[in-house]
C-alpha cells in the first residue's frame, strides 16, 4: 500500500528525473504496466528532445512549462501552468522547458509501459545531444548517416560531439527568448515534410474543385479528415485540475479528469484526479471500480487506511509529502487529513 522511494533516472546540474517501477517486492505497479515519474527543472532549463517507449501523463505541480512536440509531420508548442494534465504519446519527439526565469518547475507523472520494449520499464531516445545523452542514432556508422542527411562525416562526428551537459540543460538568456518566441527549433526536422505536405494538399484542392461537389467519394474523404483532425486535437487537449471540481464543500475538494476527457489520457486507461481535504476532514471509505489507485502527496500531512476483503485492515498509514501510495481496484479505502493541517494529494487511476 505505501510504495518505495523513486530512484534517480536523470539528473544534471539544471534538473532531475526520477522514477519509480514494477520490482519484484512491490508488483503493483507492474500489473498495471505503468511507473511513476518525477521531474525537477531549475529556472529557464531545458529537458532534450526525445522520444520514448511509453507514452506520458504528466500533472504540473508546480510553476509554468513549455512543452514542443512532433506530432505526425507538424509541431505543436503548449504553455503550461500550475494544475495543468498533459500527454505525450509513446514515439513523439519532445522537449520541456521550465518557461519561468526564477522559480523552479515539478511535474508529476505516470508513464504507460504497456507497449514498451520492457513492461513497466522506461527506455529513452534522444534525438538531441551529443556525448551526454548520448545520440540514439549514434549506434549507426557515420559514413550511413553522413549519407542519409547528406553532409560529411566529419559534420556528423562533431554534432554527435558537441554536447555533454546532460539530457536537462540550462539555456542562455538567447536561446530562451528564443525556444519562448515564435522560432521551434524542432521546426528544422518536419520543416521540409510539411511543405511537401503543404504542396500536395494545395493540388489536391484544386483538382477537388473541378469535380462534382455532391460526388460521394469526396464527402466521405472530408469526412475521414475531419475526424481525423478532431482525434489529434483531443489527443493534444489540455486539462487544468483546478477547472474540473467534481466535489467541493466546507472539507474539501475534489476535482478530476471525466468523461470524454480521459480518452486523451493514453487511450482512456489512465485518469488523474487532485483531492485536498481541510485539517480534520477525511474521504469517506470508498472504493474505485475503474481501476487501481497510485497517489502522491503534494502538501500536507495526514493517514492512509485499507480495508482488507475479510473485514480486517490492509493499513493504517501515516502519509507525508512525497509519500506515494497504492490502493488496488475495489479496495475500500479513506484518506485523512490531519488535525493541524490540510491534506492534498494527486492520484492516478489506472485501469486493466
Amino acid at each position: 500500500f505505501i510504495l518505495g522511494e523513486p530512484v534517480e533516472y536523470v539528473k544534471s546540474d539544471a534538473g532531475e528525473i526520477r522514477a519509480l517501477m514494477g520490482s519484484h517486492e512491490d508488483l503493483s505497479l507492474k500489473e498495471r504496466d505503468v511507473a511513476l515519474g518525477f521531474i525537477t527543472m531549475e529556472p529557464r532549463a531545458l529537458l532534450l528532445p526525445h522520444y520514448m517507449d511509453a507514452s506520458l501523463v504528466f500533472y504540473v505541480q508546480k510553476g509554468d512549462a513549455m512543452i514542443g512536440s512532433i506530432r505526425g509531420e507538424s509541431t505543436v508548442k503548449k504553455d503550461l501552468k500550475r494544475g495543468d494534465v498533459y500527454t505525450v504519446p509513446a514515439g513523439a519527439v519532445f522537449y520541456v522547458l521550465n518557461a519561468n526565469e526564477d522559480e523552479k518547475l515539478e511535474l508529476i507523472g505516470i508513464f504507460d509501459t504497456s507497449r514498451g520494449s520492457r513492461s513497466g520499464k522506461l527506455q529513452s531516445f534522444f534525438v538531441g545531444g551529443g556525448l551526454h545523452p548520448k545520440l540514439a542514432l549514434a549506434g549507426f556508422r557515420s559514413g550511413l548517416l553522413a549519407a542519409a542527411f547528406k553532409v560529411s562525416e566529419e559534420e556528423i562526428k562533431n554534432v554527435f560531439g558537441s554536447q555533454d551537459g546532460g539530457p536537462i540543460i540550462p539555456t542562455s538568456v538567447g536561446m530562451f527568448a528564443r525556444l519562448k518566441g515564435q522560432e521551434n527549433y524542432l521546426e528544422s526536422v518536419v520543416s521540409n515534410k510539411k511543405h511537401k505536405k503543404d504542396e500536395d494538399k494545395k493540388h489536391k484542392d484544386d483538382k477537388k474543385h473541378k469535380k462534382d461537389e455532391d460526388d460521394k467519394k469526396h464527402k466521405d474523404d472530408d469526412k475521414k479528415h475531419k475526424e481525423d483532425e478532431d482525434k489529434e486535437k483531443r489527443k493534444d487537449k489540455i486539462f487544468n485540475l483546478f477547472e474540473k471540481r467534481a466535489f467541493e464543500n466546507q472539507h474539501g475538494w475534489i476535482a478530476s479528469t471525466l468523461g470524454e476527457d480521459v480518452q486523451a489520457l493514453a487511450s482512456g486507461r489512465i485518469g488523474v484526479s487532485i483531492v485536498k481535504l481541510q485539517a480534520g476532514s477525511f474521504l469517506a471509505p470508498h472504493w474505485n471500480k475503474q481501476g487501481a489507485e497510485f497517489g502522491v502527496v503534494t502538501n500536507g500531512t495526514g493517514s492512509l487506511q485499507v480495508a482488507l476483503p475479510n473485514g480486517t485492515n490492509g493499513v493504517d498509514a501515516k502519509l507525508n509529502v512525497g509519500t506515494i501510495f497504492h490502493v488496488p481496484q475495489f479496495f475500500p479505502a479513506s484518506q485523512i487529513a490531519a488535525t493541524h493541517e490540510c491534506l492534498e494529494f494527486v492520484s492516478f487511476t489506472v485501469a486493466a
